[in-house]
């Protein structure tokens, strides 16, 4: 079976209530808590527990909602979700016999009723399910990534909202001087960036060893400018021949219509490869695809549109991604030094639980010097094995992070970035300027 890379998510009606969620493409419950996390583009099904009837598949339209005043079902049901069919509604009978070889079922003797556990389901049980429904995948899997259904995938795989603060990346000033002149204030004064023709925008490239903070460097940006922030993964290269450059397309013209928006790359090294050598007809056709996307998207001078890629391979990136209008702005984000690993430690020390003169200058720095060679996430998994420490002494009055602890966790911790890894990330960017 082709993978499909969605959670789903089961509703309840009877008798009563399937023929108003079939003739109104509406699932809904009682059960808000179970379904929080149900978002636009999770493939639903339907069980009518009364005749033990599975329907769908079909995709959810829209996040989950309350209904306050609503004339579907009686009222008795205000959570509902709008869906559409994928293709023609199918049905399984004896639904959850079958469905019991994979999920739980409760069993619910006061009303002789049997129930799916409820909530949403990774996307193992979804092939399950569409297993049962259609006797050959792919023609599940063509109806699924057919155009009028893709905007709703595109939109729900690769959006999200990130909360982080360039006050949460420690260091790397320059970068961040940059970020503020350049994407953050014309973003902010948009009238200004207009009448002199500045391009709002752009693409930049951070390269460096993995764990020193080029995610958080994206995520921050969109915040600052309220930007719509959307991240893909190898996973669109998925499909039927033709389908991942039809994905690219459409998520560069949710890009178009988004007011602001920022598309992450990351591990960008996958998608702007080097065409020398290239053995992967996929990617042959994929690369191209996206250079003439992302010249097109730039041409826009007003378009608030930002795309950041990251590697820890720079080398090899295909020379074309950097040419003036595409990935034109590179920056090195190197493993933090001495003042910004002090940084690092006071940022994620601050909201714990330490002693007192932990966070005092002489502390910082002593522990500083013990981690020279370690990257930010490093720093980070040395702090969450120090707070499990100081967990440990909770019935001894004791649970507060000491310098003692952040020792013994530094004496357990090997740097996850080798030093010839460096070396050669650090040659790539001299030879070509950017260092």
């Amino acid at each position: 079976m082709e993978q499909i890379n969605l959670p789903c998510f089961v509703m309840y009606c009877t008798n009563s209530t399937e023929s108003e969620c079939l003739a109104n493409n509406v699932l809904a419950t009682n059960y808000k808590w179970a379904y929080s996390d149900l978002k636009k583009g999770y493939i639903g099904f339907l069980i009518n527990v009364s005749q033990d009837i599975l329907y769908g598949p079909f995709i959810a339209t829209e996040p989950i909602k309350f209904v306050q005043s609503s004339e579907l079902f009686g009222g008795k049901f205000p959570y509902q979700v709008k869906v559409k069919p994928i293709g023609e509604v199918k049905k399984i009978n004896n639904a959850t016999t079958l469905l019991s070889r994979f999920l739980k079922i409760k069993y619910l003797p006061d009303k002789n009723l049997r129930f799916l556990e409820h909530g949403t389901y990774g996307s193992e049980i979804t092939e399950k399910i569409i297993g049962l429904l259609y006797e050959k995948s792919s023609d599940f899997y063509k109806l699924l990534t057919s155009e009028n259904i893709n905007t709703q995938l595109i939109q729900q795989t690769f959006d999200k909202e990130p909360s982080v603060s360039l006050d949460q990346v420690a260091g790397l000033k320059e970068i961040k001087d940059f970020i503020k002149k350049r994407i953050i204030e014309p973003y902010q004064d948009v009238k200004y960036a207009e009448i002199l023709g500045l391009r709002v925008g752009g693409g930049i490239l951070l390269f460096g060893p993995p764990g020193t903070g080029k995610t958080l460097i994206a995520e921050a940006i969109s915040n600052h400018i309220e930007a719509k922030f959307y991240e893909i993964n190898p996973s669109i290269i998925v499909g039927f021949p033709g389908e991942a450059e039809k994905k690219i397309e459409l998520i560069f013209n949710f890009l178009r219509r988004e007011p602001r928006a920022i598309l992450f790359l990351d591990e960008a090294e996958w998608i702007l490869c080097r065409r020398d050598n290239l053995t992967s007809s996929v990617m042959q056709r994929v690369i191209p695809t996206l250079l003439a996307q992302v010249s097109q998207i730039f041409k826009d001078r007003k378009k608030p549109v930002v795309i950041i890629a990251a590697t820890n391979k720079p080398h090899l990136i295909d020379p074309a991604f950097l040419r003036s209008g595409r990935f034109d702005k590179v920056f090195y984000v190197p493993l933090p030094d001495f003042e910004s690993r002090k940084e690092i430690l006071k940022i994620h020390l601050s909201n714990r639980a330490c002693e007192n003169d932990l966070l005092e200058d002489k502390q910082l720095s002593l522990l500083s010097r013990k981690l020279n060679g370690f990257s930010g996430a490093d720093i980070l998994g040395i702090i969450e094995e120090a707070a499990y420490f100081a967990f440990e002494r909770r019935n001894y009055g004791d649970a507060i992070i000491t310098f003692d602890d952040l020792s013994e966790a530094i004496s357990n911790f090997k740097p996850s970035v080798n030093s010839d890894d460096v070396k050669t990330i650090e040659q790539w960017g001299i030879e070509r300027g950017y260092i």
